[in-house]
């Protein structure tokens, strides 16, 4: 009976340690490319569309770190962190300038 409860209080705590390293690192990933790419399709002067990037880049990480806790699963708040940060990712590189040489 005793390693019926260790065993349950580990996958308690791999679930949450799961979600927390998915909020925090993950979450940072998306809220970074979040900012990029709002840079670029913000209609307005570059140091201010960047600026306002940045300010919303804080309440997104926030969002992201409360849904990671908010979804059913650990695996299903890993699956939509990836698939949110590729999407934001390459968005924001279809949306950069492009430079000629």
């Amino acid at each position: 009976m005793h390693s019926i409860m260790l065993w349950g209080l580990r996958s308690g705590l791999f679930n949450v340690a799961s979600r927390l390293i998915a909020g925090v690192f993950v979450g940072y990933a998306v809220a970074v490319a979040f900012s990029v790419w709002l840079s670029f399709v913000l209609p307005m002067q570059r140091a201010d569309a960047v600026a306002t990037g940045i300010l919303v880049s804080f309440a997104a990480y926030t969002l992201v770190i409360l849904w990671a806790f908010g979804v059913g699963s650990h695996k299903r708040t890993w699956t939509g962190l990836l698939l949110i940060g590729i999407a934001c990712g390459a968005f924001a590189w279809l949306a950069a300038p492009t430079v000629s040489s």
